[in-house]
């Protein structure tokens, strides 16, 4: 463990959770793409968008109990 400005920072690979060839991503990222400046990355093993902030993810989540 690192110990960075006061912080931890933690090392977590996250697996990828979502399929390139999903229709529904493609459908989500033309419409994020007609934004001025937009771009994707990956973030926790989903996909995100953003400007200079997030404004969109891909992908939901399971609660287990």
């Amino acid at each position: 463990m690192r110990r960075l400005a006061g912080a931890y920072a933690w090392s977590v690979a996250h697996p990828k959770m979502f399929d390139d060839d999903d229709p529904s991503l493609e459908q989500v990222r033309r419409i994020c793409s007609e934004f001025p400046e937009s771009d994707e990355k990956v973030s926790h093993g989903r996909p995100a968008f953003f400007t200079k902030k997030v404004f969109a993810y891909y992908g939901g989540s399971l609660k287990i109990d």
